[in-house]
């Protein structure tokens, strides 16, 4: 058999011939069993489905001894300002500038 054969025609075949068939011409591991925790690597089409908003900045005033903590108090005011829905996550947050008052 040198044509690749279609699926009707493996399908018709006695077993084990349409095994065999489908494993020379479809997929050598057709028929094996996959087990999950073998820890192999297999390829998988994953389609990601997403959104996003518009990006904006704001400037707070704290009060910190340092920059680091300048920063953390920045953050923890913008926690506070900025309300993410359950579902969303916020992609991106730094901080780009401090300086004193």
């Amino acid at each position: 058999m040198s044509e690749k054969p279609t699926l009707q025609d493996i399908a018709a075949m006695p077993y084990p011939q349409s095994i065999h068939a489908m494993r020379k011409f479809y997929n050598p591991n057709w028929g094996m069993p996959v087990p999950e925790d073998a820890g192999e690597l297999r390829k998988f089409k994953v389609r990601v489905e997403y959104t996003y908003t518009n990006s904006d900045s704001r400037t707070y005033t704290v009060d910190a001894v340092s920059k680091v903590d300048a920063e953390a108090a920045a953050e923890a005011m913008f926690d506070k300002d900025i309300t993410v829905e359950e579902d969303a996550s916020l992609d991106d947050m730094s901080v780009s500038e401090v300086e004193d008052a």
